[in-house]
């Protein structure tokens, strides 16, 4: 299973790319200085938005998973190796037994790009 994971400033936005599933929420985790200032919100958020691309079957538990984590928004010059960190644990705490790639962007990747993406890594 391959989870394509937008962050932008207070917006968390999940795409399934096997099944083009498609969920997006608010919430205030981000401040004016850093992407996600809030961890167990941005956590809280990005766990619910999961669950809303990946219904439940304990069968999902035994296939790998991998998670592409883009920071969209906040990123001038890159990610910071602690901000990179940041991203790294509130998906961990989401999806537990998966593989993560961090990139960081100003422009979201088409779903073939960010497949390309998790391919190379």
């Amino acid at each position: 299973m391959n989870l394509y994971i937008q962050i932008r400033k207070n917006q968390i936005t999940v795409r399934h790319l096997g099944t083009q599933l498609e969920a997006s929420t608010q919430s205030v985790f981000s401040n004016n200085r850093i992407l996600v200032a809030d961890f167990m919100a941005a956590s809280k958020a990005l766990r619910s938005v999961i669950r809303q691309v990946t219904p439940f079957d304990w069968r999902s538990w035994l296939r790998s998973t991998t998670l592409l984590i883009h920071a969209l928004e906040m990123n001038e010059g890159g990610l910071s190796p602690v901000e990179e960190r940041i991203l790294q644990e509130i998906t961990v705490m989401s999806c537990r037994k998966s593989r993560l790639i961090v990139i960081s962007s100003a422009v979201p990747l088409s779903d073939s790009d960010a497949l390309k993406r998790i391919q190379q890594k």
